[in-house]
């Protein structure tokens, strides 16, 4: 009943792994069973390495193909289902006015078990009133909508129905769009303000500094211009020169 099997590695693989790797793909086909034929029966060595690589690379080739399609199915799944879910609305809504506008405009009879109501008065008109026009209004009700007035009605729905999906497309799709650049600008905008507040900061400081730098430079100076005088007196003193003093004026009478 069942088959025997050597219990050794190449067997052991052959039976466990070598079939059901191919029936994975569904390959039987007569390639296969030439290729193990030419391994199996071969008499020179040459035969059973090129049958072994043609093996190997149809196996490999057969797994990347499958990787490849399940790759693309998947791809295009996700395509379809994000695109569904894009339009689910629109589809919604165009769905459920079709079935709106289809309930109303059949007759009451229309759908099964009570069409057949509407098949037995067709038979007793073809026999009773012998190929003479049925009125189809007088066995059943119907819901008549060829009307002005529902036609007036349903123009009004149908404006309402657009005017709210356009008004909820523009909100859905422009209005999140103009929020955030306006959001983005105000970023911006306090991002440049805050630059510029510590830019003023920093000139700011540098004016301190600098009038701190000046404060100190005029009070050395002024220290300078009385050690000179000083000292020029004590050398007019001692007369230790016939050339009249030179005038030496003071920073801050000078700056001022």
């Amino acid at each position: 009943m069942y088959a025997e099997l050597e219990f050794t590695a190449r067997s052991i693989f052959t039976a466990v792994f070598y079939q059901p790797y191919w029936f994975l793909y569904s390959i039987v086909d007569e390639e296969k069973s030439n290729l193990d034929n030419i391994i199996s029966n071969a008499t020179s060595s040459e035969a059973v390495i090129e049958a072994t690589v043609t093996h190997v690379l149809l196996a490999c080739h057969m797994l990347f193909i499958n990787i490849l399609i399940l790759n693309l199915l998947i791809a295009v799944f996700n395509f379809s289902i994000n695109e569904v879910q894009d339009k689910n609305e629109y589809i919604w809504r165009y769905q459920r006015y079709e079935l709106i506008r289809e309930y109303f405009e059949k007759p009451l009879f229309a759908f099964p078990p009570l069409s057949l109501l509407a098949y037995i008065g067709w038979f007793i008109s073809a026999v009773i009133f012998r190929g003479t026009t049925f009125r189809f209004s007088q066995f059943y009700l119907e819901r008549r909508c060829n009307t002005p007035k529902m036609n007036v009605q349903w123009t009004e729905f149908e404006n309402a129905a657009t005017y709210n999906y356009a008004r909820k497309f523009v909100e859905d799709n422009y209005r999140p769009k103009a929020e955030h650049e306006t959001s983005k600008l105000e970023v911006q905008l306090n991002a440049m303000k805050n630059t510029i507040d510590r830019l003023q900061t920093q000139v700011d400081a540098l004016n301190c500094s600098n009038e701190q730098a000046q404060a100190e430079i005029n009070a050395q100076t002024n220290r300078m211009m009385t050690c000179m005088n000083w000292i020029m007196t004590a050398m007019a003193r001692v007369r230790m020169s016939n050339i009249p003093l030179p005038t030496v004026e003071n920073s801050t009478s000078s700056n001022a």
